[in-house]
C-alpha cells in the first residue's frame, strides 16, 4: 500500500500474472476507466506483474488503475517514448549484476492514459529472489537475448 498525503490518494497494489484481454477490459469496465488507446498498449498490459488501482480519501471511485509490466528490453513499451525516456531505459544506471530491470506502468484514468517508466537501482539478492517475479524476469531475460 502507498499513501500519498499531499494528494490525498492510496494505492493498493495486487500482484498479478498471466491476464487475459477478459480480464484487463473487465478491471477496466468494472471501475468505469476507459480501454488502453491501442491494441497493442491492450496486450502489452496483459503481462502485467502487479495492478494497483489508485482511490481518493474524498471519493469511492477508483481514480486511476495502474498496470505495471517488467521488462529487460528498453524498446519494448508499445509506444513511441520522447528520446530522453528511451535513452534513459539504455542507460539508467543500477548496481547489480544481470540485465537491467525495467518497470513500465500504463496508467489509465477517466481524464487521460499515461505512462510511467521505472529501474531498479538496487536488487538485493536476498530479497529478489524470493520474489515470484524474480525467476519471470530471467525468463524475459533469455527470450530477449535470444532476439538479439
Amino acid at each position: 500500500m502507498g499513501i500519498d498525503y499531499t494528494k490525498k490518494t492510496v494505492n493498493i497494489y495486487f500482484m498479478a500474472g498471466g491476464l487475459t484481454e477478459e480480464t484487463v477490459l473487465s478491471v477496466l469496465h468494472d471501475t468505469d476507466l476507459p480501454e488502453p488507446s491501442t491494441p497493442e498498449l491492450l496486450e502489452f498490459v496483459q503481462n502485467s506483474f502487479s495492478i494497483y488501482p489508485t482511490f481518493r480519501y474524498d471519493s469511492p471511485q477508483i481514480d486511476r488503475i495502474c498496470f505495471s509490466v517488467v521488462s529487460p528490453n528498453p524498446e519494448s513499451y508499445p509506444t513511441t517514448l520522447f528520446p530522453e525516456i528511451s535513452d534513459f531505459a539504455k542507460k539508467a544506471p543500477y548496481e547489480y549484476d544481470g540485465a537491467r530491470v525495467l518497470v513500465y506502468g500504463e496508467t489509465i484514468s477517466r481524464e487521460e492514459e499515461y505512462h510511467k517508466l521505472a529501474v531498479y537501482f538496487r536488487r538485493p539478492a536476498s530479497f529478489w529472489n524470493n520474489l515470484p517475479l524474480a525467476a519471470t524476469f530471467e525468463k524475459l531475460v533469455a527470450a530477449w537475448r535470444a532476439e538479439q
